[in-house]
C-alpha cells in the first residue's frame, strides 16, 4: 500500500478493509512501534458529526510526543454539513506537524471545498501491486537508459498498448520500494520521492503528459 505525503488524505474504501495494510505501511516510517504510541490516534464512526470534528480540532493543535509527525486516522460512514465546516477550518491551515487520514465510502459525500484542500490517495492492497516493469531493474539503471525506457512506454502510451492505470501501478509500488530502500538512512531520497508524488498527483489530469512526468521521475533516481 502507498501513502502519499501530504498533510491530509483522503482513501476511498472501509477503513477494516484497509487496516492491516495502512498500519503496516505507516508503521514503516515511523521512529517507534504502533502500539502504544502517543502520536498515533484512531477514531472511528458511523457518523461523524460536530463534536466529533471538534476532538479533532483539539488533536491538530496539539504537538507530537515521540514522533517527527502526529498521524490522525478518522474513518467515518456519514459526515453531517457542520462537522465538514468544522474539518475545513481546520484543514485548509494545515499544521506541518499533523497528518490526516480520512477513510470514507466514497469522496462524494465531502463537500468540494474540504475536497479541494485534501489529496485522494488511491488504495491498492499490498499484494496487488503488481507492477509491468521490476523497480529493482529500473533503479540500477543509467539516467540514458530510464529516459529511452520513458520514450518507449510514452509510446506504448499513445497506441493504447499500455494503460494509465498500469504506469499508475509502477510509481506506487516505485514508491513503496524507494521508502523501504532509502528513506532514514545516509541515501535519502527525498527528490525521487517527490517526484514520484508528483507524477501521481498531475497523472490524473486530463491531458497530462505522462512522457513529462515519468521523465522527472527518471531523473530523480
Amino acid at each position: 500500500m502507498i501513502i502519499l505525503d501530504h498533510h491530509a488524505l483522503v482513501f476511498e474504501t472501509n477503513f477494516l478493509n484497509a487496516k492491516e495494510d495502512f498500519l503496516r505501511t505507516l508503521g514503516s516510517s515511523l521512529q517507534n512501534n504502533l502500539s502504544n504510541n502517543p502520536d498515533i490516534f484512531i477514531r472511528e464512526f458511523a457518523r461523524f458529526g460536530i463534536d466529533d470534528a471538534h476532538e479533532i480540532r483539539n488533536l491538530n493543535n496539539s504537538s507530537p510526543v515521540v514522533e517527527e509527525k502526529k498521524h490522525i486516522v478518522v474513518s467515518f460512514e456519514q459526515i453531517t454539513l457542520d462537522a465538514q465546516h468544522a474539518l475545513l477550518k481546520v484543514i485548509e491551515e494545515p499544521n506541518p506537524q499533523i497528518r490526516f487520514y480520512f477513510f470514507v465510502p466514497s469522496k462524494n459525500i465531502l463537500l468540494s471545498t474540504v475536497l479541494s484542500r485534501i489529496m485522494v490517495n488511491p488504495f491498492i492492497k499490498n499484494d496487488e501491486e503488481k507492477p509491468f516493469f521490476e523497480i529493482k531493474k529500473f533503479l540500477a539503471l543509467t539516467a540514458k537508459e530510464r529516459l529511452a525506457l520513458v520514450d518507449t512506454w510514452s509510446t506504448d502510451i499513445t497506441k493504447e498498448t499500455l494503460t494509465k492505470e498500469a504506469v499508475f501501478t509502477f510509481l506506487k509500488s516505485l514508491r513503496l520500494e524507494v521508502r523501504s530502500l532509502y528513506v532514514g538512512g545516509k541515501d535519502n531520497k527525498t527528490v525521487l520521492l517527490e517526484a514520484i508524488d508528483t507524477a501521481l498527483l498531475y497523472g490524473k489530469d486530463i491531458g497530462a503528459s505522462y512522457k513529462q512526468l515519468l521523465a522527472l521521475v527518471a531523473l530523480s533516481v
